[in-house]
């Protein structure tokens, strides 16, 4: 715009020649629209350009028809005020705005004036996007940020380019943008639009462009090819203002012909490939992401939102199954609203089950009208299935093939990785970029790449045949064999690792299914995935027994030991490990024996044996030797260790925990060093030196954090807190036990639930919360008689008595310090024994029998001494407190 067309020159004009002054103009406007539209002083700022802010485009059409201006008048007027011409302001009006349009000028002809202004979008779309917003708002920044650059510096203005999977909106998003009302003021001079499709005739598409633009009928025949209408169109635009959209392009070619706009114009694609989008649009493109679950749920909520309110589970499944593709959740709306009409609840109930079939989601479809029908699909109705075979049918059969393959990767928010996919297709690396080219494959990441659910459905029913599902069954027992112990590289393969167990076990694939489920169940522990490990064991378990090779079934026996053991089933963990270890001493498997034998002891130890599993870890310990394996003998010696820290020989413990740490380190054992680690501060702490545990604790849990060690945190979060109780520091004791408390439910583990439950209980107890101390402890006694875990159970009996000691409840405190004694003394807890013996020595005090307060105190100090147990010092002191006789 030159500065003789400038907002305030204009109007001095137009007013000059009216004889109108501003408050008489004012008044005029506000008597034609019947509120308070303009005032006096907005119109002199205006005219004497002290201002040239225009908030609404009805202030300036207003004035162009109180003025009584001609059509191509009124279009400088509103171009120079920044506002759509007159040919788009009724897009933009409501019903109180018809005295308005009804008092303008018409727009000018073709050829008069400032020309003709075409708008070729087709209809917004009837219902305002959903989640949509931010995409929208940075779309539409760039366009109109474009242009104002494109004035300034006379250059090229970038262009936008949407592109996605079939159905994820990307024309919904381009009509919206079309039709915003910001978009129709910044490009004042026409808005065009074309729908490429599969297969366009450019030279017919650029004739509508050109007919639109004013080009006579005749040179528009007289341009034969394509090159040369493309230069007519780029002349008649000019320097005009102009948003020019190229709506489903499929080839980067024909999407070029249309990006001819001039200087002061921006262009628009949408495509479903992102090589398009990107050798359209450069780093401008954008891709059009799925929507999120809440906006999911919106969406489908417009349908049915009662079903969506009443039924939560059915609609999240419903959310789940469409991956937040609009089109397949508008589909599955319209079907079940259709079907909801009848207002009977099994009509509805049985549509929800159909659509938990794959095939019927896919295959739904719904009446279009014209306006509404995709150019690269025929017909009048619409379809996911028929909207993602138009992308498929596009591809090679190899091409096809691969898809299909791919098909047997769980799909998206699941990744699998180039080297995967390369091994289950038996494709070339170039296979998965025309895949990703095409729109179908997502790439995610460094050699990363997705599956949309949609697209994971459709390939799947296509069958990727038996190969493929070989191969990858292979892949995936050789990737976790030989990352066992490599966490990290596991964490992203997880789903992919139980896709392929699942195709083992349909297809009957015995060793590899057992194969793939003993070799994956080190990373399920570690992540406390107990139930999921077990799952797959059992499951596993039938095929082994049939395996010539008793090696595979005793170790699946193991490891079903040890995750029964974790959850607190020792009787049935110690039948399991028992078969086990028949048949691996029958077989002369000495590795595998010295591993079932460790999990043994760890077995009856937690049900009090400990002499028992002293002997199995001895046994252990001499077969580890005898074959020289540093990381056996290092583990055993752990185990030992906390034998021996339990049954309160300290020195010994210590000793064995000397010998274990160099192996460990030197064995490059992350794990073991944090369990080492972890006994020497339980060791450190029992003998009061709180400080060293504390240091031992935490460099064990680092490790355990680095590694994703589930029980080792919880335990450590659990040891932690016990220190803090003992020096006082009762909220951080708090924090930590709460913290090990909510991983425990949360993986299930019965043993640290209680033990936690205990120490939050002796926690509250310390700090004088009686009543949240008996809740807690109350809940760990049920839970230890359950596990009959004899240590947790005597610990528990004896903070209890500790709680009811101070408030005098000296009968139920009495009779929890005996049953503690009891307890302890048959599983030869000697620490424990002490410890409720100290208890039954302050009840005899307090009801008054000296003597056997002394003797029980001195009986509980001789063997805290022995010991060298922390407590020891406490009960010498309380026992030279009492009276002399």
């Amino acid at each position: 715009m030159t500065e003789a067309n400038s907002l305030a020159d204009l109007l001095s004009e137009y007013m000059k020649r009216a004889h109108i002054g501003d408050q008489r103009l004012a008044n005029l406007v506000n008597d034609l629209v019947g509120w308070n539209l303009l005032n006096r002083s907005t119109i002199r700022n205006w005219r004497e350009g002290t201002s040239r802010s225009v908030q609404d485009w009805r202030q300036i059409a207003a004035i162009a028809a109180v003025l009584k201006l001609e059509g191509w008048e009124a279009n400088l007027l509103l171009a120079a005020a920044g506002q759509p011409p007159l040919s788009i302001l009724p897009l933009l009006a409501g019903g109180r705005d018809q005295a308005i349009l009804g008092a303008l000028p018409p727009p000018p002809a073709p050829g008069a004036g400032s020309g003709r202004v075409p708008f070729l979008a087709p209809p917004r779309p009837s219902r305002q996007l959903v989640g949509r917003d931010d995409l929208l708002r940075q779309i539409k920044q760039q366009l109109l940020a474009g242009n104002t650059v494109a004035i300034s510096a006379l250059s090229a203005l970038p262009g936008s380019a949407l592109s996605g999977l079939p159905g994820v909106g990307k024309t919904a998003l381009a009509l919206t943008l079309a039709h915003d009302p910001d978009i129709i003021a910044h490009f004042g001079d026409g808005i065009l639009w074309i729908g490429l499709g599969q297969q366009p005739d450019l030279l017919a598409l650029l004739g509508i462009w050109a007919k639109a633009l004013g080009i006579h009928e005749s040179e528009i025949a007289r341009l034969a090819d394509t090159k040369e209408r493309a230069q007519a169109i780029n002349r008649e635009i000019g320097d005009r203002r102009m948003l020019l959209i190229i709506d489903d392009a499929w080839e980067a070619g024909a999407a070029a012909t249309f990006k001819i706009g001039g200087s002061n114009c921006a262009h628009l694609l949408t495509t479903r490939s992102p090589d398009i989008a990107r050798s359209f649009a450069l780093e401008y493109a954008q891709i059009v992401p799925e929507l999120s679950a809440a906006d999911s749920l919106t969406l489908l909520a417009r349908f049915v939102p009662e079903m969506v309110a009443n039924e939560p589970e059915a609609a999240q499944a419903l959310v789940q199954a469409a991956g937040g593709l609009p089109l397949a959740l508008t589909l599955m709306g319209r079907y079940l609203q259709k079907e909801s009409l009848t207002g009977q609840p099994r009509r509805l109930r049985a549509a929800l089950e159909r659509l938990q079939e794959t095939k019927t989601r896919l295959e739904i479809e719904i009446p279009v009208s014209p306006l509404e029908q995709q150019i690269s699909l025929s017909g009048a109705t619409l379809s996911l299935w028929a909207s993602i075979e138009l992308s498929v049918k596009v591809l090679s059969e190899p091409l096809q093939q691969a898809l299909r393959a791919l098909s047997l990767f769980p799909p998206k928010p699941n990744t699998f990785a180039e080297a995967a996919a390369l091994a289950v297709t038996g494709a070339p690396l170039q296979t998965l970029y025309e895949l990703n080219d095409a729109g179908l494959l997502e790439s995610l990441g460094p050699e990363r790449y997705a599956l949309h659910q949609t697209i994971a459905d459709y390939a799947r029913l296509l069958f990727a045949g038996p190969a493929a599902a070989v191969r990858m069954v292979h892949y995936y027992v050789d990737y976790v064999e030989t990352h066992q112990r490599d966490y990290a590289a596991l964490d992203p393969e997880e789903k992919n690792v139980r896709a392929a167990l699942e195709i083992a076990a349909s297809q009957e694939l015995s060793a590899a299914l057992v194969q793939g489920v003993n070799a994956a169940y080190h990373f399920w522990d570690i992540r406390g995935l107990y139930e999921l490990a077990e799952t797959w064991l059992l499951r596993a378990e039938p095929y082994a027994r049939r395996l010539p090779d008793v090696a595979p079934l005793a170790t699946t026996l193991l490891y079903l030991g040890r995750t029964a053991d974790r959850r607190g089933e020792y009787a049935l963990a110690e039948s399991r490990l028992q078969e086990g270890l028949a048949l691996a001493e029958a077989a002369m498997l000495h590795e595998l024996t010295s591993l079932l034998l460790r999990s043994l002891g760890v077995v009856v130890a937690h049900r009090g044996d400990y002499g028992q599993a002293q002997a199995h870890f001895q046994r252990g310990l001499t077969l580890a030797r005898l074959r020289q394996q540093p990381e056996r003998i290092s583990a055993l010696l752990v185990n030992l260790g906390a034998v021996a820290t339990y049954q309160g020989r300290y020195k010994e413990a210590e000793a064995y925990y000397q010998e274990a740490l160099p192996l460990a380190r030197a064995g490059n054992q992350p794990e073991k060093v944090s369990l080492l680690l972890m006994n020497m501060g339980v060791l450190s702490a029992y003998q009061g030196a709180y400080a060293q545990a504390e240091a031992a604790y935490t460099e064990s849990l680092h490790m355990a954090q680095a590694l994703g060690h589930r029980e080792m945190i919880c335990l450590l979060r659990q040891n932690l807190g016990s220190v803090a109780v003992n020096q006082a520091k009762y909220e951080q004791a708090e924090t930590d036990f709460q913290e090990g408390l909510a991983l425990a439910q949360k993986l299930g583990h019965r043993e640290r639930i209680c033990a936690l439950l205990e120490n939050l209980g002796a926690a509250a107890a310390r700090r004088g919360a009686y009543n949240l101390a008996q809740d807690y402890l109350t809940k760990g006694l049920d839970m230890a008689r359950a596990l009959g875990h004899p240590w947790l159970l005597s610990m528990t009996l004896i903070e209890l008595g500790n709680l009811q000691l101070p408030q005098n409840l000296y009968e139920q405190a009495q009779k929890n310090y005996a049953e503690a004694q009891i307890v302890a003394q048959e599983s030869g807890l000697r620490d424990l024994v002490a410890l409720s013996l100290y208890g039954l020595a302050q009840i005899a005090l307090a009801q008054g029998d000296l003597p056997a307060a002394r003797q029980l105190g001195q009986e509980s100090l001789a063997i805290l001494e022995s010991l060298a147990h922390r407590d020891a010092a406490a009960v010498k002191a309380w026992l030279a407190g009492l009276p002399a006789s």
